[in-house]
């Protein structure tokens, strides 16, 4: 009887050792973790931490590098859309996100559609595949990418369009010297072809602009 009360008490002891040996390794492990993850953020916190189109509200308060490329907009349209090119905009309900190179650029190209403003792109999305909009204008790489991935919704990128917005990182205003590292490391990438070779492969609908053809 005594044996058995003393394996029970040695058997108890042994798992509440084990319990409390799994407790402190979750919390090592939880706060190596947060260890690791506070030096990434920390790493990942470059003053350049933004990049975009070049506006003139946004030039206002920050300083650009050189272009790393020039907004490109791609028209989606379900099949059966009356919306099938660039030209067939006037009198169709046309889905933009509010504020954005493709809401101004809608507005200025064709001030005869119904331009429908959303305050993200999942609200343009969804009123694109129930058919609330005829069509909707997104960044050219995000509309392929709705594309593909709503198979069931049958979108498609009736047209792309390269505007003359380029885009570049932003950096805080007087920060000259990062800059002009940022501008050496683009030019080499440009001259040296690699990145048109990237365009290429992961935006092949869009045209090469001149200014980032290789030079060699």
């Amino acid at each position: 009887m005594r044996q058995r009360q003393r394996k029970r008490h040695v058997t108890r002891r042994h798992t509440e050792r084990l319990k409390t040996q799994r407790v402190r390794g979750k919390r090592r492990i939880h706060g190596l973790r947060q260890r690791a993850a506070e030096g990434h953020r920390h790493e990942a916190e470059p003053e350049a931490g933004v990049r975009g189109s070049q506006t003139p509200e946004r030039k206002k308060t920050v300083a650009f590098s050189a272009p790393y490329n020039y907004q490109s907009l791609g028209i989606e349209a379900a099949e059966g859309s009356p919306v099938k090119d660039e030209n067939t905009l006037g009198g169709t309900r046309i889905g933009v996100v509010q504020g954005t190179v493709s809401d101004t650029w809608v507005a200025d190209h064709d001030p005869t559609a119904q331009i429908v403003r959303f305050p993200n792109d999942a609200a343009a999305l969804s009123a694109l595949k129930t058919k609330a909009v005829d069509g909707a204008v997104f960044d050219l790489a995000t509309a392929e990418t709705y594309a593909s991935e709503n198979p069931e919704a049958k979108l498609k990128v009736v047209h792309s369009i390269t505007t003359d917005l380029p885009h570049g990182y932003a950096f805080k205003k007087g920060n000259t010297d990062l800059i002009n590292k940022i501008n050496a490391g683009l030019k080499q990438v440009i001259d040296d072809g690699t990145w048109e070779k990237l365009h290429k492969q992961f935006e092949p609908n869009a045209p090469t602009p001149k200014e980032f053809a290789a030079k060699s």
